[in-house]
């Protein structure tokens, strides 16, 4: 039990390597109990027999340990899918698990399997606030369980996500309730009952933290969800809060010290251990993961088609993407639809180019749900579209569409406005009925969802069965499982719209926009800082940039609007802190994020670069009044929940004071101001870089604070490179208007760059054409196209394509291309590194540099293989993070697998270069270093806690009213006993089949 006094506990530390092991101080009044902890392992099995050789190993050299996991074992690999959990059960019970906690995905395989693996586990399954109706197949799971040693007792209480993410048919019967009321109505039972309490959750870090604060008993906080990678501990309020990443990356290791007399904790120390460094195997683990491996291999290894284009998920969230438009249209075949939609948080991977088996297909599906059938009216079609766009706010494309063209209509700010509808080519009749394929993960109500219609059929096929069988029928067509983007979705600004409708509280002559956040303060985020530093009457207002986003055009400002540019609804959170945390944390956020990070109010302050790195140096903050912040001194500041909550920008343990939504205190201070709301950026936030000569137009060149007046018509000044008169402020990948005139031989029109015909005609035999697009108006996208003549022309020469950009170079022989195939796109994105952040936190090392996904297309075609050509790669890295140069390599993300493979390369001066046969998404890392990454951003379009918006899995049984496809519709029940035998049938089908063709 926590002591009442100041216990020991050590909080994270960069100074504590993962792989040492680090032991509470021995004494001889203290008893130790040794914590082994995992979650989210999401049926990842093929580890696990590592995974319990060090457990088993840990546990041998302590005499009181513990092995507990914090939920989530199911859904995401197809051999524990296929067989409904059961795989991971068996591997489980040999690796003598003590507890779990009920994740939101132990509920993805329906009730009844859910019962059958709780029977079948030799652990507890915890859940505190749960309460389950009597009458469905699943029991009452315990809310606690106890663990009697000789000297001393542990209690485990456990809590599951409210509401939990799955189909609503999984959680029929069950009520879930509050986190901090169940933990405060357990504490006296279990105060008398254990001398250590542990909170094993499935709730996600950011409510652990929440949690920490509001309930002071427990020891320590074993969490799941969110599949955060903390190294060490992070100690919120006095407590301890662990997790360790997820899909079987790491195991954790808490070590708690115990006063042999008082029975309470004295010592809490913690670190985890990437599973990737472990050598020894436990044999008889092992053997149970090969047995299942063995009966699936054969048919998760079938072949049903190839593709030479590759299935891609990437960019769902803007467009119609490659692997949606298979899925959909795969839904349609089996349905018989006129339409059908899938949704985006459905779609977990990719599928690479080459064969394509059914192993992916149950990779990129883990969920198990059944194609839907219903009968709706155009006008029904339409409401669904308007509510999978704007739903909870988040102004996104979530349903991918086969048959129905869609567009989405905004206004100025990226709210919905209308749709555009078309089938074949033709309006969509709103009065009209159509057949429309949905998952039923939707179709239940999940997510939110209401399709009014008549359900036909409640159970067509399962939705991995529709894929398998629709790339088999394209196979035997001899056809290739060729897809693209194909213009079935888009987004498009209406112009006539205006700002959103509502009740005006103020106006702005200039209006307000986030552009320009990433090198200055923004007038949108000088907005919001002001306005909960007003409602606090705090020192200092703090927002990070993420939760700053959109714009608010010229003209009135309404309450509605206000309210839907605050998609992710943070809230208020006032602390005190030093003015040393402060710098520390503006600047590791900076140079995390490699630009501005953190809009302000209160304060102003310079990043300084050093020695023309990309990073920064250091960072010079004042006061409005221009007096220094001071190290020692303590200073009352205001931000949002979500900072509060994330880690790396947490400036206080505790809190002194909590408020609403952010958005409701922006419409406050809107409607208190008498005149126009105005703002002239780049007067609070800026960079500097010593390295650059002085601007002589800048009217006042000496002082780093206000390097440059955003109105400055200079704009190729780097410190002011957005016009913030730009129209269309709010396009983060266009943010200052693309020039239409020729400038050294290149012309950007339409978001890409074009070469002119006498630059590629100036290029000599063997010769290179160098693009230098540093200075082209783009920062995270960038395509260049060369027409199909210039292409014939550079092969004719042997000529290599050299692009060079800010920090990347990519050097492309013509020889890859062919003759006469048409021209030729070159595109290159910069990602977000929260895209990738459970990839990164298993990777190979420090990140070094920009994370750059690469495509290169001609004509229709996608060149995801260049054959026995090689294209090399150039990239920046960042020297302030690099120890060792011998270290430094270029590495690619397999698609397939999710790990990062190494490609090799060579550094100097600043780049490592290495040659390459094949485009994806590639970065350069340091080897055999592991970081800290920064917790997730919920105020990213996908970094949303894991698994928010999915999804069902399991044994969904229709009403006896629901009407059955004959012959073609399957119940899932029956998938769930019998899928093997079916699988391996039809393998011999197939077989018979292509010996009969030979």
């Amino acid at each position: 039990m926590k002591p009442r006094g100041d216990a020991d506990i050590v909080p994270a530390s960069d100074s504590v390597e993962p792989t040492d092991p680090v032991e509470p101080p021995p004494s001889d009044d203290q008893l130790d109990l040794t914590i082994l902890h995992t979650n989210d392992i999401h049926s990842r099995i093929d580890d696990l027999g590592k995974v319990a050789a060090f457990i088993n190993s840990e546990r041998d050299a302590v005499d009181h340990s513990l092995y507990l996991d914090a939920g989530d074992i199911f859904s995401g690999s197809p051999v524990n899918d296929i067989n409904l959990g059961e795989p991971i059960i068996d591997i489980l019970n040999e690796m003598k698990l003590d507890a779990l906690a009920i994740g939101n995905h132990e509920f993805d395989y329906g009730q009844d399997v859910f019962a059958e693996r709780v029977w079948q586990s030799s652990f507890p399954w915890l859940s505190a606030n749960m309460t389950v109706d009597p009458l469905i197949a699943i029991e009452q799971p315990e809310p606690y369980t106890i663990f009697e040693f000789d000297e001393f007792d542990v209690g485990v209480f456990s809590l599951t996500q409210n509401p939990p993410a799955t189909a609503p048919s999984g959680v029929v019967g069950i009520e879930f309730h509050d986190y901090v009321d169940t933990a405060l109505a357990y504490q006296e039972v279990l105060e008398e009952q254990a001398d250590v309490i542990i909170a094993l959750t499935h709730i996600g870090y950011s409510d652990d933290r929440r949690l920490a604060e509001a309930v002071d008993y427990f020891d320590v906080i074993i969490g799941g969800h969110s599949h955060t990678v903390l190294n060490t501990p992070q100690v919120v309020n006095g407590t301890p809060i662990a997790q360790a990443g997820g899909y079987a990356s790491h195991v954790g290791k808490l070590s708690l010290a115990i006063d042999a007399e008082t029975k309470e904790v004295s010592h809490v120390q913690g670190r985890l251990q990437s599973v990737s460094q472990f050598q020894e195997t436990d044999e008889e683990v092992q053997a149970i993961i090969d047995v299942w491996n063995e009966q699936m291999d054969e048919i998760l290894g079938i072949v049903i088609g190839e593709s030479e284009t590759g299935l891609t998920r990437d960019g769902r969230y803007e467009r119609d993407v490659a692997l949606g438009n298979f899925w959909t249209d795969a839904m349609a075949f089996a349905a018989d639809a006129d339409i059908a939609f899938t949704n985006n948080g459905g779609i977990r991977d990719s599928i690479a180019a080459g064969d394509v088996t059914i192993g992916d297909i149950y990779r990129i599906e883990p969920f198990d749900n059944q194609v839907m059938l219903f009968e709706m009216t155009g006008e029904a079609i339409k409401d669904v579209i308007k509510f999978s766009y704007s739903r909870d706010n988040r102004n996104q494309i979530d349903l991918q569409s086969s048959g129905l063209h869609y567009t989405i209509l905004t206004n100025a700010s990226g709210q919905y406005v209308d749709v555009e509808l078309e089938l074949e080519g033709q309006p969509l009749d709103l009065d009209a009925t159509y057949l429309v394929a949905v998952p039923d993960y939707i179709g239940t109500g999940g997510s939110g969802y209401d399709f009014q219609g008549t359900v036909l059929y409640a159970e067509v096929t399962p939705m991995t069965t529709a894929m398998i069988e629709y790339g088999e029928f394209l196979t035997a067509q001899g056809e290739k499982l060729n897809y693209g983007s194909e213009g079935r979705i888009a987004i498009e600004v209406d112009p006539n719209a205006g700002s959103p409708v509502g009740e005006v509280i103020g106006s702005t002559e200039q209006g307000l926009f986030s552009a320009n956040k990433g090198v200055m303060d923004a007038s949108l985020g000088n907005l919001y800082t002001d306005a909960v530093r007003s409602k606090t009457n705090a020192d200092i207002g703090l927002l990070n940039g993420s939760s700053v986003t959109g714009a608010i055009p010229a003209g009135n400002i309404t309450r509605e609007q206000i309210e839907a540019l605050d998609v992710y609804r943070n809230k208020i959170v006032v602390v005190e802190t030093t003015g040393a945390r402060l710098k520390e944390m503006i600047l590791a956020q900076s140079n995390y994020h490699r630009q501005v990070d953190v809009q302000a109010s209160g304060i102003h302050y310079t990043l300084v670069k050093g020695n023309g790195a990309s990073t920064f140096a250091d960072v010079m903050i004042s006061l409005e009044d221009g007096t220094s912040i001071e190290d020692d001194e303590v200073y009352k500041v205001v931000y949002n929940d979500f900072m509060h909550n994330g880690g790396h920008y947490t400036l206080s343990d505790s809190t002194i004071g909590e408020g609403g939504f952010v958005w409701e205190a922006v419409a406050e201070f809107v409607e208190s101001q008498i005149e126009a709301i105005d703002y002239v950026e780049g007067k609070r936030i800026s960079i500097y870089d010593p390295s650059q000569p002085v601007d002589p137009t800048d009217p006042d060149p000496v002082d780093p604070v206000d390097p440059v007046d955003p109105t400055d018509p200079d704009p190729v000044d780097p410190v002011d490179p957005v016009d913030p008169t730009d129209p269309d402020p709010v396009d983060p990948v266009d943010p200052v208007d693309p020039p239409s005139e020729p400038k050294d031989d290149l012309v950007v029109k339409d978001g890409k760059i074009f070469v002119s015909n006498e630059m590629v005609n100036r290029v000599q035999d063997s010769g290179i054409l160098e693009l230098d697009v540093r200075s082209e108006p783009f920062t995270r996208h960038t395509t260049i196209e060369l027409s199909s003549e210039q292409i014939d022309d550079l092969i004719g020469k042997g000529a290599i394509i050299k692009v060079v950009s800010s920090t990347v170079t990519v050097e492309i022989p013509a020889a890859i291309f062919e003759m006469g195939q048409g021209a030729v796109t070159f595109t290159f994105d910069e990602v977000n590194e929260e895209e990738f952040k459970e990839e990164l936190s298993s990777g190979p090392g420090i990140l070094l540099s920009t994370i750059f996904d690469f495509t290169l297309t001609q004509g229709d075609q996608i060149l995801s293989h260049f054959g026995e050509q090689f294209v090399t790669l150039h990239f920046q890295v960042d020297e302030d993070l690099l120890t060792n140069e011998d270290k430094v390599h270029i590495f690619y993300l397999n698609e397939t697998t999710n790990v990062w493979e190494k490609v090799g390369g060579t550094y100097l001066d600043g780049y490592v270069s290495a040659e390459t046969s094949h485009f994806s998404v590639f970065a350069a890392f340091e080897e055999e270093e592991n970081i800290d990454p920064t917790p997730e951003d919920p105020s990213h379009p996908e970094a949303e806690e894991d698994d928010e918006d999915n999804q069902d899995s399991g044994s969904k049984k229709g009403s006896d009213e629901d009407r059955k496809l004959p012959d073609t519709a399957t119940n899932s029940a029956n998938i769930a006993l019998i899928g093997v035998i079916l699988f391996l049938v039809g393998f011999m089908i197939i077989l018979m089949g292509r010996k009969k063709l030979a």
